[in-house]
């Protein structure tokens, strides 16, 4: 069996290192180096954080469709609407 892809993430480097070896017994591992681009997310990592965006998929698939020239247009929403799960209006009904 082949299998393309595996993330492997954790807290602890040494339990990740620790999971590895156990693979690299029973199977054939290349190790990649950190994640960058996975399934349409794309993984920016600075000090203290990682940002999954989806910018670059984003792209991608108006490149594709042939829409990456077309004029954008703001998201019609008020950045300052409070959105809440027990006030308003039921969608849908």
């Amino acid at each position: 069996m082949y299998v393309d892809d595996i993330i492997v993430a954790s807290s602890s480097l040494q339990a990740t290192k620790a999971l590895l070896s156990d693979l690299q017994k029973e199977f054939a591992l290349k190790d990649l180096g950190d994640l960058h681009y996975f399934s349409g997310i794309e993984v920016k990592r600075s000090k203290n954080e990682l940002v999954l965006t989806q910018e670059r998929y984003a792209a991608d698939l108006l490149q594709r469709s042939g829409l990456s020239n077309c004029k954008a247009i703001d998201t019609p929403l008020y950045s300052t609407e409070k959105l809440s799960a027990v006030n308003g209006d039921v969608l849908g009904v």
